[in-house]
């Protein structure tokens, strides 16, 4: 069996811009609330299209789908950690019939950002 492994380095984004960010997409995400399965904004939209599936909204363990998914394809964001003052981590899952995926990313004290770290994997149906 084939293995091909390749690692991408990329520039790092301006400090002042990730904190800024960083700041806005958790305050935004936390701004959100479920209702039922729908995950919705503060005035009732559900933009996303997003449902909680398992668990408890933004704690680990708690598993996102898009509502109304394809039962031949998969795509799902897990919460590992939510603790804003120190690290949140999430995973990101994708199954079709072309390929399956695995995205991690960690961001660690999302207050004030000192790292980001994403790692992910993808396979064709053979495997390779």
């Amino acid at each position: 069996m084939s293995r091909l492994q390749h690692t991408v380095t990329v520039a790092a984004l301006d400090r002042d811009r990730l904190h800024a960010y960083a700041g806005l997409v958790c305050d935004l995400v936390e701004s959100t609330r479920e209702r039922g399965q729908d995950i919705v904004l503060p005035d009732g939209r559900a933009p996303y299209g997003l449902g909680l599936v398992k668990g408890r909204h933004l704690r680990p363990g708690a598993r996102y789908e898009p509502s109304g998914s394809d039962t031949e394809e998969l795509e799902a964001t897990v919460v590992r950690e939510w603790r804003r003052g120190s690290v949140v981590a999430l995973e990101q899952l994708v199954r079709s019939p072309e390929f399956t995926g695995r995205m991690a990313l960690r961001l660690r004290s999302p207050e004030r950002p000192r790292w980001l770290e994403i790692e992910g994997r993808v396979r064709g149906p053979e495997g390779l």
